[in-house]
């Protein structure tokens, strides 16, 4: 239900919602038309709140803003300045919401132009509290406005959903490539180092069993072959240790 934020990005939501509440509720307050200051601080309060949680909460936030959207019907109030915050919500739906969350914005969107269309109709101050044959136009087009204001709110976030996914992608199939061509280094470097060691292995067991046959009859030919032991075994342990270097530059390790 809620996502993962620093604290500078909390601090900012909270910041903003507290500057855009006082904004809202002194341009409300100070218009001189609020007949009911209860309701329009309440429906203040409730769209701040929405605004702080936008991003830790869309679900969350699309909840409150509704619920300051029916205070402020249920009081009869006209549109207001913190109505703007609607815009912010859906937006955050669509860009940080779940799944479900991502489409109950998109119906929000639709829904919330049905329901401000109507509840515009039905309060006096607006077409005088009633929808007429001669107002079906301007219906309309209260309708075509609402809903496109909305739904592109929703769809900015669903573009920077989708930007951010296909950013995300991008990402894991470079990772992807990385840890394939490092797979690819680990395993040429221990084939590599297979041939090194078996070819060494095999060269130190014919000279070891060359001096056990030599060592009674022959010193010289054991202290060779022993000398023979003794460099195949460097070699392969310098050889060796190169490839390891050179895996360790690589960003590889065995």
């Amino acid at each position: 239900m809620f996502r993962p934020l620093l604290p500078v990005q909390l601090t900012v939501d909270v910041l903003l919602a507290v500057v855009f509440g006082l904004i809202a509720l002194g341009s409300e307050l100070g218009s001189g038309v609020a007949e009911a200051p209860v309701a329009s601080a309440l429906t203040c309060v409730l769209m701040a709140s929405a605004v702080a949680v936008r991003r830790l909460s869309p679900g969350l936030a699309l909840g409150v803003a509704w619920a300051g959207a029916v205070v402020q019907m249920s009081f009869g109030r006209p549109p207001i300045l913190a109505d703007v915050a609607v815009f912010a919500v859906l937006y955050a739906t669509a860009a940080y919401g779940s799944r479900l969350v991502y489409w109950l914005g998109f119906a929000s969107s639709i829904g919330g132009a049905i329901v401000i269309t109507a509840y515009l109709f039905a309060i006096p101050q607006f077409a005088g509290g009633r929808l007429t044959l001669a107002s079906l136009p301007l219906a309309f087009a209260v309708l075509v406005a609402a809903g496109f204001a909305l739904l592109l709110s929703w769809t900015i976030g669903a573009l920077v959903r989708s930007s951010a996914r296909a950013r995300a992608n991008r990402a894991a199939q470079v990772q992807a490539e990385a840890d394939a061509a490092a797979e690819h280094e680990r395993a040429r470097i221990a084939r590599d180092m297979h041939d090194v060691v078996a070819h060494s292995l095999a060269v130190v067991i014919a000279q070891a069993d060359g001096a056990r046959y030599a060592a009674g009859t022959d010193p010289t030919a054991a202290a060779a072959a022993l000398g023979t032991i003794s460099t195949t075994a460097r070699a392969a342990r310098s050889i060796a240790d190169g490839l390891l270097n050179v895996g360790s530059r690589n960003g590889t390790s065995i």
